[in-house]
């Protein structure tokens, strides 16, 4: 897509800031850049985005700015989609650590959803304290596959 593209070129030349691609959207992390790095990469964004108008959604995360198509609803919108794109009965697992998880874990309620990160209220069904503490559930989940 161009406007990837766009992203990843244009605010890849600023220190701190990176682009993730997330499939349905796009992520823009700016933890660790400095206060202008963020502005001018805030900037660079919405000039991005400017031809795209209505296009697209903009949603502010824990040192992020998620980009969406304007059809898509948030995140639990996206995982309902995925669910029904499948066909066939699936046990959703979700785990997230940002604000704009929570969508996904109320649309999720009859899979399992986990918030990653400090104690806050949130929708999600368990709880881990960090990201060390995902690694070992996957861990423990790859040798029960196997």
């Amino acid at each position: 897509m161009h406007l990837k593209r766009s992203l990843t070129t244009r605010l890849g030349e600023l220190s701190g800031i990176r682009t993730e691609d997330k499939g349905f959207s796009i992520g823009v992390h700016y933890r660790g850049a400095r206060a202008t790095a963020v502005r001018r990469a805030r900037a660079l964004l919405q000039e991005c985005l400017r031809p795209y108008q209505g296009q697209f959604r903009l949603l502010k995360g824990k040192k992020v700015w998620e980009i969406l198509p304007a059809e898509v609803a948030g995140k639990g919108a996206a995982a309902r989609e995925v669910l029904n794109e499948l066909g066939r009965p699936a046990l959703p697992v979700y785990l997230g650590d940002d604000t704009t998880d929570e969508a996904a874990f109320e649309a999720l309620r009859a899979g399992i959803t986990v918030r990653v990160g400090p104690t806050r209220q949130t929708r999600a069904r368990y709880r881990l304290r960090s990201p060390k503490e995902v690694w070992d559930l996957l861990a423990r989940l790859e040798e029960e596959i196997r």
